[in-house]
């Protein structure tokens, strides 16, 4: 559904622009890009509204989406999957609270798998991610610590659900797996 939106709004764009400084690949890929984080937001903001845990939902979002920009991760294969998934997972860090114990737990493994793991690209599309591995490393492992500091649960939490995603389930030499 979503990449036929992007195609159809593609498409147009190309019929009735006069100057395409872009292929409808690169267009095509900023469009689908640009539509599955728009329905993340607005999925989000609708369940957020309706469950009274709109802040902790954006607090989730923002923090997921922080920390994956660095520590990278799989996606999964369809673009409206990854939408239910994330705000799925954003919702679950919002409304579950465990005690301050397995909150050090969790900041703990958290803070082993991106030592271990991070970064853990999801394509090919990222571009020298080897010479910038241990500067993404550092900062994803600061983002970490920084949780710890500030000692929010949905942060915690959602850092937790990240940071399982970044685990190389399977053998990919390129970077990350589509699951």
């Amino acid at each position: 559904m979503i990449e036929l939106l992007a195609q159809k709004i593609v498409k147009w764009t190309i019929k009735y622009t006069d100057e395409n400084q872009y292929s409808e690949s690169h267009m095509m890929f900023f469009m689908l890009h640009l539509l599955t984080n728009t329905g993340v937001i607005v999925v989000s903001i609708f369940l957020g509204i309706a469950s009274g845990e709109l802040s902790g939902m954006f607090t989730a979002i923002i923090s997921l989406a922080v920390l994956r920009r660095f520590s990278g991760g799989f996606h999964l294969k369809s673009l409206e999957g990854c939408i239910l998934v994330t705000v799925i997972a954003a919702y679950g860090a919002t409304i579950f609270s465990v005690g301050v114990l397995l909150e050090w737990l969790f900041h703990l493994v958290t803070l082993g798998i991106i030592f271990l793991f991070a970064p853990n690209p999801s394509n090919d599309l990222v571009k020298g991610i080897e010479s910038h591995k241990v500067r993404y490393k550092l900062i994803s492992a600061l983002l970490v610590v920084g949780s710890m500091l500030w000692g929010n649960s949905v942060i915690i939490n959602i850092f937790m659900f990240q940071a399982i995603t970044i685990i190389p389930f399977t053998s990919n030499k390129k970077g990350g797996e589509k699951i």
